[in-house]
């Protein structure tokens, strides 16, 4: 061989850079700065999260660190986890959008499951053995979700999460996040106790990885103070409510020794109206439906002490609260006519 002649090291080199900048399948130069640091914040998260709740469940000491971010092609994955591996698919939604995966090599994920049923030595992905797997994956999720609700600074959830037992190709693999290959790859450590220590990985989709940019972003500027005149104008003044005179009506006497019952306290409501439903129609309620009640707008609402009505009256707002005007005082007649209708 000639002096000037490439080793195969170099020639290793220039094949791997042939693809072009930012393609190397074994770094994150396809990642720029912000996107590479929030998904260091996002895997940070997820590490804390697990250590935390692996611990509880398992009720031993467990150990998850987040490794160096790769971007990996579904062979390289293969070749690390093995053929058979648990696959964890959720996609996110909310503030974060977009599908992601962890991986877990089957024989780790049986051991996890195990250790929650008693069986610390199991080597199957087992239905019981799943099912534990499956309670310690989603309570890891949920309260991953409210810490990144509150770094996002806004609602984040997994609509639905998918666990199930493999044979991994690279194909499943990248299907998981949508078919993309390679994949930005987080790689955890996972210790638990004497029984457990191996590796893990979470794949990410290019969409949730622009999405995640929202963790590390500054929070938005506080609004400026608007001027001393302009909150002068814009407070709310205050002002006498005018009502209509009432004519004063002659009071019949109290009878005699009602200062013995003053204390005694009455349950004392206000009902908008009434309505009757069939059990399908209540079922089928939802946030945003609307129920028709038994009185138009406008008609004066019954003002009940203890469940009999007394009066009737209109709502009015007193400063930030509703409260009733009375309008109308039922005689006894009227409200032992209204208690039998409503005893109907």
């Amino acid at each position: 061989m000639s002096a000037d002649a490439l080793s195969q090291e170099e020639i290793d080199a220039l094949l791997k850079g042939a693809g072009g900048e930012g393609e190397d399948s074994g770094g994150v130069a396809a990642l720029n700065a912000d996107q590479t640091a929030a998904v260091g914040a996002y895997g940070d998260l997820m590490a804390s999260t697990q250590r935390e709740m692996i611990g509880t469940f398992l009720a031993t000491e467990a150990k998850v660190s987040r490794n160096d971010l790769e971007t990996l092609s579904g062979q390289d994955l293969v070749e690390r986890a093995g053929e058979k591996v648990v696959l964890c698919k959720f996609p996110y939604s909310g503030a974060l959008r977009g599908p992601t995966a962890l991986v877990f090599k089957e024989a780790d994920a049986a051991k996890m499951g195990g250790i929650m049923v008693g069986d610390s030595d199991a080597t199957e992905f087992s239905e019981m053995v799943a099912d534990a797997f499956r309670e310690v994956v989603n309570t890891i999720l949920g309260n991953l979700n409210a810490g990144l609700g509150e770094k996002a600074r806004g609602s984040v959830s997994t609509t639905q999460i998918d666990i199930e037992k493999i044979e991994a190709t690279a194909t499943a693999l990248s299907a998981a996040v949508g078919g993309e290959d390679p994949m930005v790859t987080v790689p955890y450590t996972l210790s638990v106790g004497a029984d457990l220590n191996t590796e893990f990985w979470q794949v990410l989709s290019g969409g949730l990885v622009d999405s995640l940019q929202v963790l590390v972003a500054p929070p938005p500027a506080p609004k400026s103070a608007a001027p001393a005149a302009a909150k002068t104008a814009a407070a709310p003044r205050a002002a006498p409510v005018e009502f209509e005179s009432l004519t004063e009506e002659p009071r019949t006497a109290p009878p005699p020794n009602l200062n013995l019952i003053m204390d005694i306290g009455l349950g004392v409501r206000v009902e908008l109206g009434r309505t009757h439903m069939k059990i399908r129609d209540i079922l089928n309620l939802g946030s945003g439906s609307v129920v028709e009640l038994d009185k138009l707008a406008g008609e004066p609402v019954d003002l009940l002490v203890n469940d009999v009505i007394f009066a009737k009256g209109e709502v009015v707002v007193i400063d930030e609260n509703f409260g009733v005007r009375i309008t109308d005082i039922l005689s006894l007649n009227d409200r032992i006519k209204t208690l039998g209708e409503r005893k109907s």
